[in-house]
């Protein structure tokens, strides 16, 4: 653990981006989840996460040797 502190081993330039998008996305969020109804913002969560999954199985079946 120590041999690891002895150099900067994450890029704060990166760090920085990330947080910053981080900080916006989560605020913008917060003012959109006051416009659309929890049901509506339920529904498309679940229809955004089953097409990604559609998507990343699509995208490796080959790899995962399935077909």
């Amino acid at each position: 653990f120590l041999g690891h502190m002895q150099g900067p081993a994450i890029d704060l330039q990166v760090v920085t981006i990330f947080v910053v998008a981080g900080l916006t996305g989560a605020l913008v969020g917060a003012r959109l989840t006051r416009l659309v109804h929890p049901e509506h913002l339920r529904k498309s969560f679940a229809v955004f996460v089953i097409a990604l999954a559609v998507f990343l199985l699509a995208d490796n079946i080959h790899k995962m040797g399935w077909i």
